[in-house]
């Protein structure tokens, strides 16, 4: 018995319509069932759940994380679970702003977490997060390769994700496909664009290497296949394959401006109206296509890897003492919420019409122009996938300094040893910090 309490849960003002089932924009399909589950947690537990926005004094980034650390240090935390950026994670738990809900999820929870979302959740081995349950209609595709289909039939060539599913996708066949894409095209035109960061992060997890490996504490930077990603773009930029000016690609560059057939990118970029709108090269004329990254010649298309670099958490908050019931405890309240996922996961799986990989098919297929690209999608599973911290410990991708350094490796030739040798040691630092128990 909660007393009626108010469990509350904190997100930006735009995001509601994820959390909360009963906001009419929320669209997953899930909706019935936790609703249902919502409604009966709060009569089981007498309870109330609430999800509210962030004050205006705390939007995206620095500002929230201070704004969060100033509510805990002055004992006022505002809410019991704030949704963050996994990145940020280790600055709560350092900072004493974060609950710590290991034996709560040992206790209560099931097993019922994605590995890589514990992972990400995870502060010297100890869990700072709720679990937001298994799904098994997940799109695991985050960073990839993503390519104007339209123009990749126009040119007459094999579409990538098509020698992907054949099994084919290694180094050596997308240096054949990228050079001979290039040949093709004309003056100011690249088969290649976007970061070399994001093309030594996703080849190196292809070859079944984390570069940042939670588990054992391991940097694996300064090992063989990240040296040999790098080397390959080198020789694609050398070629004249892969455009120099290449960067994220998120608002402009050549991809934007159908000067380049393929760039790095995230999934959700696809469709965005401020990323990659459904009209990005005319209406009619826009069509979207993704293929995973190259693996090494040498490892096979079961040992290729894709990886997750953090989510998005619902962050257990500390200090919530004086908005607690007598008697009540944190625990209370994790179980409470955990309840919420078990219970809709288990109402929805056991609907007659569920079918998960239905679901994931469609979701891709409304994302994706090149059918081929589909089945790249549904090629990875829990099973296939793991959790990269390379840049997990960093505020944000460009906070690290391995962006720098990519660059000036690829596109500028300069040595890797000498660009990473130069932060290894802060690197090291810090990620054994945020990682070692």
């Amino acid at each position: 018995d909660m007393q009626g309490y108010v469990i509350k849960i904190m997100n930006a003002s735009s995001a509601l319509i994820s959390n909360d089932p009963f906001l009419d924009g929320y669209t997953q399909q899930n909706k019935i069932f936790k609703q249902q589950a919502w409604t009966e947690v709060k009569r089981d537990y007498n309870c109330d759940i609430q999800v509210v926005a962030y004050p205006d004094e705390a939007p995206w980034g620095t500002d929230r994380i201070n704004w969060i650390n100033n509510q805990a240090q002055a004992g006022t935390a505002q809410a019991d679970f704030y949704i963050i950026s996994s990145n940020w994670l280790f600055e709560f738990a350092q900072a004493g702003s974060a609950h710590d809900v290991t034996d709560y999820y040992a206790k209560w929870g099931k097993n019922a977490m994605q590995i890589s979302e514990k992972a990400s959740a995870t502060y010297k081995k100890r869990l700072y997060a709720l679990s937001t349950g298994i799904d098994e209609g997940k799109n695991y595709v985050d960073i990839g390769l993503f390519y104007n289909y339209g123009w990749v039939k126009k040119l007459n060539v094999k579409s990538p994700a098509e020698i992907f599913n054949e099994g084919n996708w290694t180094y050596s066949t997308f240096t054949q496909w990228v050079n001979s894409v290039q040949a093709l095209l004309g003056a100011g035109e690249f088969a290649l664009t976007g970061h070399p960061y994001y093309y030594w992060l996703g080849m190196t997890n292809a070859a079944g290497v984390k570069l940042a490996d939670v588990n054992s504490v391991k940097n694996n930077i300064m090992t063989v296949r990240p040296r040999e990603a790098t080397t390959l773009l080198r020789s694609l930029a050398v070629a004249g394959s892969f455009d120099l000016t290449g960067s994220w690609e998120e608002t402009t560059g050549s991809f934007h401006d159908g000067k380049a057939v393929m760039s790095t990118g995230s999934w959700w970029f696809i469709h965005d109206t401020g990323r990659w709108p459904i009209d990005m090269w005319g209406a009619g004329n826009t069509e979207y296509g993704y293929v995973p990254f190259p693996r090494p010649d040498d490892v096979s298309l079961d040992a290729t890897r894709l990886s997750e670099t953090g989510t998005t958490l619902y962050m257990a908050a500390s200090q919530r003492d004086s908005a607690h019931k007598p008697g009540m405890t944190y625990e209370d309240v994790y179980r409470a919420m955990n309840d919420t996922f078990l219970r809709t996961a288990k109402y929805y799986q056991n609907d007659p019409s569920y079918d998960a990989e239905g679901l994931k098919r469609t979701a891709a297929e409304s994302k994706l122009d090149d059918p081929a690209s589909v089945e790249c999608v549904m090629f990875f599973t829990a099973s296939n996938v793991f959790y990269d911290a390379v840049h997990g410990f960093y505020r944000s991708i460009a906070s690290s300094p391995m962006p720098a350094n990519l660059r000036n490796i690829v596109f500028s030739g300069n040595d890797y040893d000498a660009e990473m040798d130069a932060d290894m040691v802060a690197y090291d630092s810090l990620f054994i910090a945020v990682f070692a128990s």
